[in-house]
């Protein structure tokens, strides 16, 4: 069995993606793609906790002396 690299995986992915007529994202894409996801994951996070302290958004908004918008 043979050791391949991660690096060397990624690269043969994205030479079968681009072959097969598929979108290959650049490093930049994919860092920002990492990015959005991880805003996401905190946003639900802290939506998760605020309903379990059974709080509303605008008591959230309020206690922090944000001004509060409904859209």
């Amino acid at each position: 069995m043979s050791t391949v690299s991660w690096d060397e995986v990624k690269r043969q992915t994205d030479e079968q993606r681009r072959a097969a007529g598929l979108p290959v994202r650049s490093p930049e894409e994919r860092q920002a793609a990492k990015e959005r996801l991880r805003a996401e994951v905190r946003a639900y996070r802290l939506a998760e906790i605020r309903r379990e302290q059974e709080l509303t958004q605008r008591e959230i908004a309020d206690s922090m002396d944000m001004q509060y918008t409904v859209a």
